[in-house]
């Protein structure tokens, strides 16, 4: 339950995470990334039974990495906390989107 005196900050820009296997499948929507006044957020489909994003489980060692599991194919692409972060806050943040971009980022096209 949301107290009533709490305002959700402003919201600048939503960016859908998809998974195509390399145009191998359907669009296959992983989650979106939602950045307010205040940061970005993860969030997955409601209807979704399949979570497929893990962020890391701890600050350092270990299943640092930030994670995107695609149901329809055998692709988990990883993201290593400072390269998402540089991602997240530089290139992908809605500052430098074009106006009327549809913004979108399909993990398959990552090089790995």
């Amino acid at each position: 339950m949301t107290n009533v005196n709490e305002e959700t900050p402003p919201l600048l820009g939503i960016m859908a995470v998809v998974c195509t296997d390399r145009g191998q499948h359907k669009r296959t929507r992983l989650g979106d990334v939602r950045w307010y006044a205040d940061g970005w957020r993860v969030t997955w489909p409601a209807s979704s039974r399949h979570q497929s994003f893990l962020p890391p489980e701890n600050k350092e060692g270990a299943n640092s990495n930030y994670i995107f599991d695609c149901p329809r194919c055998t692709r988990t692409p990883y993201f290593s906390r400072a390269k998402w972060l540089e991602l997240i806050e530089g290139r992908f943040h809605p500052r430098n989107w074009g106006v009327g971009d549809r913004a979108e980022f399909d993990v398959s096209l990552i090089p790995f």
